[in-house]
């Protein structure tokens, strides 16, 4: 599929389901459109295993031209968070030092609610983190976020009752702060 960002380019995005079972997001200038194959120096590429359940990538487009792709079930259940800009365009295989992740399998990094916040900053929800503890991670909408899920990054639960009964609500503020409400 083709994905347009508000800045005039576009990612491709193809899910190749022959044995090699990868994921390619490719960015590409909307003035110098692209040519030749598709290769770890152009494409994000995203081995994946298609295991039950199977889950397309979901693309969140930021106002600024720059989106996040979320895709929970990345390497056993890790998940990975790409985030995708003209000026800090992720290539070749996704890892820690080029996305959100988990680090456990079924850590499912991305897997909840993502909130576009007024700056065209974001939240990232992944009520499964750490043994369903969860994890609230907030991204730079202009630079994105790498590196591994942690309590250095993010908002994370104390025990594996922190998302039982759905988690912390987060809510956008008009200034492009937020506030994450959890309920008794």
């Amino acid at each position: 599929s083709i994905i347009n960002l508000s800045n005039g380019d576009y990612c491709i995005v193809d899910i190749n389901d022959s044995s090699e079972r990868q994921l390619t997001i490719t960015w590409v200038s909307g003035e110098k459109g692209i040519s030749g194959y598709f290769t770890p120096e152009n494409t994000l590429i995203i081995p994946t295993p298609f295991t039950v359940p199977a889950s397309p990538p979901t693309f969140t487009p930021l106002g600024n031209g720059n989106g996040v792709i979320t895709q929970p079930y990345w390497n056993d259940g890790r998940g990975a968070v790409i985030f995708i800009t003209k000026g800090n365009y992720s290539t070749g295989f996704i890892s820690s030092r080029n996305s959100l992740v988990g680090t456990e399998p079924n850590d499912r990094v991305g897997e909840g609610k993502l909130v576009v916040l007024a700056n065209n900053n974001f939240v990232i929800q992944s009520p499964s983190w750490n043994s369903r503890k969860g994890a609230i991670t907030w991204g730079d909408g202009k630079r994105g976020i790498s590196g591994e899920v942690s309590a250095q990054n993010s908002i994370i639960g104390l025990d594996s009752r922190s998302y039982t009964l759905g988690g912390p609500e987060v809510i956008a503020l008009t200034n492009g702060n937020f506030v994450a409400h959890t309920n008794p």
